[in-house]
């Protein structure tokens, strides 16, 4: 059961590892093109579910050692925004990309790792480190 859920976890980590800085350039959206060829490419006995890209799932794994993949937007919280008394660029709305950018980071900051975040000016790279930054002081 244990080599399972690390089989789970290698395969995750290598996706993210090669594809994770993979973008859309000319219409071309190489995330896609990169999940479309892993799928069909990956021989092994972990597969990720044929519903969207191998980018939209993380691993959950169980109490009882076992894992799978879990989509991001389950992840997905509402929120509540009262714009009398918040301003919109203290808060990160919740997408599969955000809950996904901000996992990684907290999971970064939890073992004292920099983090470099890159990205065109105005994509958001600053509000969701804040967002991640107010959300991990919160919860200390």
């Amino acid at each position: 059961m244990i080599f399972k859920c690390l089989e789970y976890v290698y395969v995750y980590a290598l996706v993210w590892a090669v594809g994770g800085v993979l973008c859309e350039k000319d219409g071309v959206d190489f995330r896609r093109e990169f999940s479309i060829w892993w799928k069909s490419e990956w021989k092994s006995s972990v597969k990720f579910p044929s519903k969207g890209t191998v980018f939209d799932y993380f691993v959950e794994i169980a109490a009882d050692g076992s894992a799978k993949f879990q989509e991001w937007s389950m992840k997905i919280k509402q929120i509540e925004f009262d714009s009398s008394n918040m301003l919109m660029n203290q808060i990160t709305v919740p997408t599969r990309e955000t809950v996904s950018t901000s996992e990684f980071i907290k999971r970064y900051l939890y073992v004292q790792h920099p983090v470099l975040l890159i990205g065109n000016s105005g994509c958001g790279k600053t509000a969701l480190a804040l967002g991640v930054l107010r959300e991990v002081v919160q919860a200390s």
